[in-house]
């Protein structure tokens, strides 16, 4: 069965204590009597760039890079209602800082995944959250030894060729993301005088704007 990192029991107490003074900020119909709520399973968070992508190296190990934050799973009267995210800029667990919390359906998402894995995966990997962001991806990263592989619990509708709650080997899963369109950002242009501008205009590429409300530090 899959295994995870697992956290000092001070620093969960510390995330814990942050998010029961938040996340009933986040709702609009509290009560004196509000429902039991706990965290649950606690996963480091990792990130794949585009740029890791397009090396040609399928070796998800060397690719992704740590983002210090970790992926806990808030269960509100015994489903899985949010999720939090938090930080500790120094080795004292007493300075973990909750800097993200997400309600609606993502923790939903993670845990179908979880479900999955627990259920399908007969080997004993270590889980981390990988996050694709130039993809919209999330998925759980399947470490075991040297192999790992992915399974994606949210992913856009246009990416046809990848489907969630199905395992991919690293090799798998990047040959399909290089093939793929993804999120495209601001590219900085040099001055133009207004003429050029003027005269350039039909010639420029157009590049969409992406806004995404990332919880309460977003």
């Amino acid at each position: 069965m899959a295994h995870v990192q697992k956290l000092p029991d001070d620093a969960l107490n510390t995330i814990a204590k942050q998010v029961g003074r938040l996340y009933p900020s986040l709702d609009n119909n509290v009560t004196q009597c509000q429902p039991s709520a706990e965290l649950t399973e606690t996963f480091p968070v990792w990130f794949l760039s585009i740029d890791a992508i397009n090396t040609g190296n399928d070796n998800l190990l060397e690719l992704a890079q740590d983002t210090l934050r970790w992926h806990s799973q808030i269960w509100i009267d015994g489903e899985p209602k949010g999720v939090a995210r938090a930080i500790a800029p120094s080795d004292n667990t007493s300075h973990w800082t909750v800097r993200q919390i997400l309600k609606g359906d993502f923790a939903k998402t993670v845990d179908d995944a979880i479900r999955w894995v627990d259920a399908e995966i007969e080997t004993d990997p270590l889980v981390q959250i990988l996050e694709i962001p130039t993809f919209f991806i999330t998925a759980l990263w399947l470490i075991d030894g040297q192999e790992s592989s992915v399974v994606i619990a949210k992913l856009p509708e246009n990416l046809q060729r990848l489907s969630p709650l199905v395992q991919y080997s690293s090799e798998e899963f990047l040959e399909v993301l290089r093939q793929e369109p993804h999120a495209i950002g601001i590219r900085n242009e040099p001055s133009r005088s207004p003429r050029q501008d003027k005269q350039n205009t039909s010639e420029r590429e157009t590049f969409n704007v992406l806004s995404i409300d990332t919880g309460i530090d977003g």
